[in-house]
């Protein structure tokens, strides 16, 4: 079973913005070498997936037999694929008036049309979620990155959707929930073109230097995955290299106590500053003369602050209580939706459809190869034979039978 995080870089957080900076890279590091097992898996997934079907096969290219490649993998997981996204959900709306039948298709019309939605940079939900149902049946892990784009409908903002790789998120080995709902902290980590890093940050232009995938590929947590892509392989070309940075974006549950108020055995209810009906809190519960305050019960309870912070090399650019804590009217969750599929018990990430295909696929290629080779072979129509009397291109297919 997997070691749990170390505690002390969970638990404390430092007061210098150094080493909040060093503690983010430490945990991400830690969860990248944890899950170089199923990264291999997914690299190797891919690959059959694309046809690529031959390269872990090393003996039978040795002896330089037809490779024949019927993809059997890409056209199952298609199909899985295609019944996900021409199956609709059914949304059924219900209420004892007019009014209720009313809400509950605007809200059907709201859902339709956040889906069918394309912004000006983003695709639509619908259309992202396509490739993520086909990456979750290949990799097992993949994410629906959801958040607020202010930018988007000229500056009024907009939901938009954005497929993340599994290979890009990691977390917390403690977690259980399939939406990583009780995971600690939540890393992801984008490498991007260091003037885009510059555009965002422009108080940090000039500082920041490529570390892709430099930062994973040195120290105690080096990558174990087998033919790791380093900046010298020919997956960065020449004038890539040295361009990019990994831009850490660190999502975090920090835990804290509270007092909730209970009113009939229901949360109470209050109205803040501007008049907005909110839980009572601490704050306007003091307020209450004393008389009325005998009248509800306190509750402590285990809650939490979301908190997100921004990271590049060894500097934190940002770090703020996330605009979706609920103290901020919002959610109070990771803002991602996870699709998985086989669940691992001794690792963090899940694994795909691909897998147990693999040989399945490897007997039908070998059986096409060897077969038409063999009718190859075949052809010849020869019965015995002395050894120097034939062309050498027909002697070496003896060596073959």
């Amino acid at each position: 079973m997997a070691e749990a995080d170390p505690q002390y870089l969970v638990s404390r957080i430092p007061r210098s913005n150094e080493g909040k900076a060093e503690r983010v890279i430490q945990l991400t590091r830690l969860g990248h070498a944890e899950y170089q097992p199923w990264a291999t898996r997914v690299l190797k997934a891919r690959r059959y997936y694309l046809g690529q079907q031959w390269d872990d096969i090393g003996g039978t290219l040795r002896r330089g037999r037809l490779r024949l490649t019927d993809n059997v993998v890409a056209d199952d997981i298609n199909k899985r694929v295609a019944r996900f996204v021409e199956a609709e959900p059914v949304m059924e709306t219900h209420g004892r008036g007019a009014e209720d039948f009313y809400l509950g298709t605007t809200w059907k019309d709201l859902v339709t049309y956040a889906d069918e939605w394309a912004g000006d940079r983003y695709d639509s939900a619908k259309d992202t979620r396509v490739a993520i149902y086909t990456y979750a049946h290949i990799d097992g892990d993949v994410f629906e990155w959801i958040t607020w784009d202010k930018s988007e409908e000229q500056g009024l903002g907009m939901v938009v959707s954005e497929l993340v790789s599994g290979l890009n998120v990691v977390w917390g080995k403690s977690a259980r929930s399939v939406q990583l709902r009780d995971a600690r902290w939540v890393s992801r980590f984008d490498p991007v073109e260091i003037e885009d890093l510059e555009l965002e940050f422009p108080g940090w232009r000039g500082r920041f230097k490529s570390d892709v995938p430099g930062m994973f590929t040195a120290g105690p947590e080096s990558a174990r995955r087998e033919h790791y892509e380093t900046s010298s392989s020919s997956a960065y070309p020449v004038e890539m290299q040295g361009t990019k940075v990994y831009r850490i974006e660190f999502w975090e549950k920090r835990p804290q106590k509270r007092t909730r108020f209970l009113l009939d055995g229901k949360p109470a209810l209050t109205r803040d500053d501007k008049g907005n009906v909110v839980e009572m809190d601490e704050a306007n519960f003091e307020k209450l003369p004393r008389a009325q305050q005998k009248v509800y019960e306190d509750a402590p309870v285990d809650d939490y602050e979301l908190w997100r912070t921004i990271v590049a090399n060894n500097y934190r650019l940002k770090e703020e209580v996330s605009e979706y804590d609920t103290s901020n009217n919002g959610h109070g969750h990771y803002p991602f939706a996870r699709y998985c599929c086989t669940p691992h018990p001794d690792q963090t990430h899940r694994r795909g459809k691909v897998e147990p295909l693999m040989g399945f696929q490897d007997v039908i290629n070998q059986t096409m190869s060897y077969g038409l080779e063999r009718l190859f072979i075949d052809s010849s129509a020869l019965l015995a034979i002395q050894r120097g009397g034939q062309p050498k291109s027909e002697e070496a297919k003896l060596d073959r039978l």
